[in-house]
């Protein structure tokens, strides 16, 4: 996260030009390198692109871990209904609402990216994805 504000304003000088800029690095999807703490500046330019250019300083990016795990049709389901069931609930109890109707009005042709590929195309069926649903509400 990149924070810039006018710092000598915020202190009560309204003809100051101080200007501060922090980066706030967080581990969640990287591991921040011990070198951080010996040259914070190398890290600081490489946090963003403006950043680079603004202190002309080689600059170094902390890598990001981007694996995206990997789930079942029945996993999402379970989400589905946790999520939005108050609100399919709520369409369908309109008097001229068929779930046929709302269906093929929220339907997007394909696969979640998120999907594991090798769970659909194995075959599964319709009651065993509805028995994971169930194990995952109970």
């Amino acid at each position: 996260m990149l924070r810039v504000y006018e710092k000598g304003k915020e202190q009560g000088n309204l003809d100051s030009e101080w200007v501060r800029f922090e980066v706030q690095l967080g581990n969640r999807d990287r591991v921040i390198p011990f070198e951080i703490l010996e040259s914070p500046e190398k890290f600081f330019a490489g946090a963003y692109p403006a950043l680079e250019q603004l202190l002309e300083q080689a600059a170094e990016k902390i890598p990001t871990d981007q694996n995206e795990s990997k789930v079942t049709l029945g996993h999402l389901l379970s989400h589905l209904r946790r999520c939005y069931g108050k609100v399919i609930g709520a369409v369908l109890s309109l008097e001229d609402a068929s779930s046929t109707d709302l269906i093929e009005e929220m339907r997007l042709v394909g696969l979640p990216r998120r999907v594991d590929p090798a769970g659909v195309v194995s075959g599964l069926s319709w009651p065993e994805i509805k028995a994971e649903l169930r194990s995952r509400t109970q």
